[in-house]
């Protein structure tokens, strides 16, 4: 497999492991903020490491070189065997925002991309209906707020919560 030269890499922190950062990461390195990102197995970098546990014993007399590359064998075996088990591919045909299924059996990837396009529909309604809450004018803004931020991350992050407003007793009794 080759990437394209023209690919571009986003980082990234999975939805469960991001909650042992803080409030940086949540605002900038969330999957649920970034554009294209969706459903994601995003755990599966924790659960390898799980598998590696039974070779701590032997990787901690080893040298930064001999580690690296024992972790490494472990990984593209793991890599391997996770590859091996899908035993059949399914075929996948976009066309006008809908997917199209082969009926060839590939039991977890066409389960994964059924489920997919069936939240894909969900999620956009549910998207529309509570933008059609509010006035175009305000759905234009935050579009336009994020669409910046994505073009420009040094842009004001519209995902960050505010900072809550502290008030003085005088401005409370000031207010009546």
């Amino acid at each position: 497999m080759q990437i394209p030269d023209t690919t571009k890499v986003d980082m990234a922190i999975p939805g469960w492991h991001i909650n042992g950062h803080g409030e940086s990461c949540w605002n900038n390195f969330n999957l649920s903020y970034m554009e294209g990102a969706r459903r994601t197995v995003g755990e599966d970098v924790e659960i390898v490491w799980a598998g590696t546990n039974p070779l701590a014993p032997s990787i901690r007399e080893m040298g930064p070189a001999a580690r690296h590359d024992t972790l490494n064998d472990h990984w593209n075996g793991w890599n391997f065997h996770k590859i091996v088990r899908f035993h059949t591919f399914s075929l996948i045909f976009i066309c006008f925002s809908f997917i199209y299924l082969s009926s060839i059996p590939g039991t977890f990837l066409l389960k994964r991309f059924k489920e997919a396009a069936d939240m894909s529909a969900k999620q956009k309604q549910i998207f529309d209906q509570l933008s059609a809450m509010f006035a175009p004018e305000i759905v234009n803004k935050w579009e336009a707020m994020v669409a910046e931020w994505s073009a420009n991350p040094k842009a004001p992050n519209p995902y960050q919560k505010p900072k809550s407003h502290k008030y003085h007793l005088s401005e409370i009794v000031s207010s009546f």
